[in-house]
């Protein structure tokens, strides 16, 4: 008696030409039916809608986000992940569902490559007038961004090890979701346990009084009071910057060009 199984397909619609995809791709599930599957089913579903609504709202980083969410939420289920590496659940070293969930990978990887790319470009467009307009965060280059990171990663291991690097932009997301805002506080606190040389340049710090170069005790000092300058300028220039994502290209210019 052939065994009962759940079949459906999920398509990617074409995006628009300002991105890559200009195909539509078709991902046929042929699974056999159990409660963990017909979950995961359930959940690349739900995927499949919120991302339909992120192509025709042009990617607007909210619905970018929510699903960024979703796949995240369907990663670490517990049914995925019986799917994906049942020998954690069988003594056995070999897929039994390896046939059949190779169309569910892809269709996975498909959206998070198209996210990552999106959101990337989306966080590069935007980066330069965030670091005029934007938080003390975003006036942080992206090298002392990366070098704040490692530090951490030493510091707590367990708390940021699972960090990925990325564009800045990324890591300052990331450490805010372990509660970790990069403030005139911490760096402070990262100036005392790195070379200060390697960013003299970026915060113009002087680094050398009477033709000699001074005390590394000297230089940290100057740039907690650049950190804590910096930090009080950010605060007094906020301005709202409005995400223009969702807007027509020419309407972003013209917004952008009053600012």
């Amino acid at each position: 008696m052939a065994m009962e199984r759940i079949e459906h397909r999920l398509i990617l619609h074409t995006d628009d030409t300002r991105f890559f995809y200009r195909e539509l791709e078709t991902f046929n599930i042929d699974l056999p039916i159990n409660d963990f599957c017909w979950d995961v089913v359930i959940k690349l579903c739900e995927i499949s809608e919120q991302y339909k609504l992120t192509q025709e709202r042009n990617y607007n980083i909210r619905e970018l986000e929510k699903t960024a969410t979703l796949i995240g939420y369907l990663r670490t289920s517990s049914n995925w992940r019986r799917l994906i590496m049942p020998s954690q659940y069988h003594l056995r070293i070999y897929n039994p569902y390896y046939s059949y969930t190779d169309s569910v990978r892809s269709f996975i990887m498909s959206i998070q490559y198209r996210l990552s790319r999106i959101k990337r470009d989306f966080f590069l467009e935007t980066r330069h007038i965030k670091s005029i307009l934007g938080n003390f965060e975003e006036s942080i280059s992206p090298n002392m961004i990366q070098k704040v990171l490692t530090w951490l990663k030493k510091k707590d291991k367990n708390r940021y090890g699972g960090i990925k690097r990325g564009i800045k932009e990324e890591i300052i997301l990331e450490l805010r979701t372990c509660g970790m805002t990069i403030n005139s506080e911490l760096l402070c606190e990262f100036i005392d346990n790195n070379n200060p040389m390697d960013f003299a340049k970026e915060w113009k710090v002087k680094t050398h009084r009477n033709g000699k170069r001074m005390k590394n005790t000297e230089i940290r000092k100057l740039f907690k009071e650049a950190f804590f300058q910096r930090d009080r300028d950010c605060v007094r220039f906020k301005i709202i910057c409005p995400c223009l994502n969702c807007l027509p290209k020419n309407v972003e210019n013209l917004i952008i060009s009053y600012l």
